[in-house]
């Protein structure tokens, strides 16, 4: 199919968008091969200032981006496997709008067809594939690591839905992650030394550690090393803590005094058989130990859980033949009062590096559920075994009797949600207790009557009971309930090698 340019006859518009060159896709050319990211070129002149472009693919609204200037030309990125697109033909269409009269008008469009081909070329041997490490002495490879991490709290029902709402999560913080071979053993273990470090042309680092909320500074010498023994699949022989080991050519700190870094983040582990597309496998995911700093004499940095691992796939990513791994770990059901941790870690290995190249590691933390602190209790109606006062309601719809001479006891407080001041650690998966209110109540109504509610038990010990009323006695208040939530919190790493 020929490149074609439509004009729409929108004369207004029209004028606005006079340029030196028409509206036209310069690259990729008409049924083009491509893969991965489709970088497409737009003549600069030929967009005005008040213009902008939309992408269709196959007649769908894609996307309506503000473009990036590379030379003589808009350069547009479109990510073919996140979008979807399938090996085969595609047609890609811009279209450019102009605002006119505070209104958005098509004035031109341009179209092309493109042959995706994200996992053609790439040969399985009939035994299937051999995905190991081959590490060599002296060795270092190093990792780009990307990180953001969300909290947000939602309803019951949502995350049932599978709703990926979130509060917004944050830019990607950066940092260094380095793997040095220290030494290989005939049967092809090696000893690791794991070590993060500033990027490249950066004196210190705000990252933040695991088992944290809010990203620290961190100089190079704050950057603890680790040692790991590791099989040619990923799984740790043993792990241990020196005591003190900073980089080379620094010396300790002693204006500020920052606690060590330990990135404990062990390489992913991989099928121990010849593998094909499609294959399942026991496997399991290596998730760093809480508090380092007390295990300098231990033998092992890293808790293993249980997880399977699957060959999903092979297609193109950076630029390699992959190998495309996804190893799961799901523990708890969604609804139940344990809560529920979740583990994700895709894996790209590269056929023709013999390498892991990327590694995108998803860790999803819901509370158990919790519903809202209730209202008034339920009056008790043998409260006040001398009926001086009357019975009173409480914080929530637990039941205490009165004493001698007193009023009812209030309800219980509400129950506590999760508490998303600390996310779980490796070796406490999740919290189960928060701030909520606590087993008992207030004390009993005020006055006359029975009618009083007393008020909610949020983040105290009791709730208060304050109710007042015109009966000597009666049902109190009924606690109400809200709708169940779920606080989530959401980790996010991604490891990519630098090349």
């Amino acid at each position: 199919m020929k490149r074609f340019i439509l004009s729409l006859g929108i004369a207004g518009a029209a004028h606005l968008a006079i340029a030196q060159a028409p509206f036209t896709i310069v690259r990729p050319a008409d049924n083009a091969k491509v893969r991965e990211d489709i970088r497409v070129l737009i003549p600069k002149n030929s967009v005005p200032k008040t213009g902008y472009v939309g992408f269709f693919l196959d007649g769908k609204f894609l996307q309506a981006v503000a473009p990036n200037l590379s030379g003589r030309y808009y350069e547009y990125l479109i990510d073919s496997k996140k979008t979807g697109m399938t090996d085969g033909k595609h047609n890609l269409e811009a279209v450019l709008y102009v605002d006119y009269s505070d209104e958005p008008r098509i004035v031109d469009r341009s179209s092309i067809n493109v042959n995706v081909s994200n996992q053609a070329n790439i040969n399985i041997p009939r035994e299937g594939l051999s995905i190991r490490y081959h590490f060599k002495p002296g060795q270092a490879i190093p990792y780009t690591v990307l990180q953001r991490i969300d909290q947000s709290r939602i309803s019951v029902n949502a995350a049932a839905l599978g709703d990926p709402t979130n509060s917004g999560i944050a830019d990607y913080e950066k940092i260094r992650m380095i793997y040095n071979v220290d030494n290989v053993y005939d049967n092809g273990d090696a000893l690791l030394r794991l070590q993060a470090e500033p990027l490249k042309n950066k004196t210190y680092a705000m990252y933040t550690p695991d088992g944290k909320l809010s990203p620290q500074v961190f100089w190079p010498e704050d950057m603890t090393p680790l040692y790991m023994r590791t099989s040619n699949t990923g799984n740790e022989v043993f792990g241990s803590v020196p005591d003190s080991l900073p980089f080379e050519g620094f010396r300790n700190r002693t204006t500020v005094k920052t606690e060590s870094f330990y990135a404990d983040w062990p390489l992913p582990t991989l099928p121990v058989k010849r593998v094909q597309p499609g294959d399942v496998w026991q496997t399991r995911f290596q998730v760093a130990k809480s508090d380092l700093k007390n295990r300098t004499a231990g033998n092992s940095i890293v808790d293993a859980l249980p997880a399977r691992g699957e060959f999903s796939n092979v297609e193109w990513e950076m630029g390699h033949p992959c190998a495309k791994i996804v190893n799961t770990i799901v523990s708890g059901p969604p609804n139940k009062k344990s809560g529920r941790v979740s583990m994700t870690e895709t894996v790209w290995y590269a056929i023709d590096k013999k390498a892991v190249i990327k590694v995108v590691r998803d860790e999803q933390f819901d509370s158990a559920p919790s519903s809202a602190v209730g209202g008034g209790g339920v009056a008790n109606p043998d409260a006040g075994q001398n009926n001086r006062q009357p019975a009173g309601g409480g914080g929530g719809i637990r039941r205490n009797r009165g004493g001698k001479n007193g009023g009812a006891g209030g309800g219980g407080g509400g129950g506590g949600g999760i508490s998303l001041n600390l996310p779980p650690s490796s070796t406490t998966l999740m919290q189960t207790k928060g701030g909520g209110g606590g087993r008992r109540g207030g004390g009993g109504g005020r006055g006359a009557g029975a009618l009083g509610g007393g008020d909610t038990g949020t983040g105290q010990r009791r709730g208060q009971g304050k109710g007042q009323g015109t009966q000597n006695r009666g049902p109190g208040r009924v606690g109400f309930t809200a709708a169940p939530t779920i606080g989530r919190l959401i980790i996010e790493k991604i490891f990519i090698l630098d090349q």
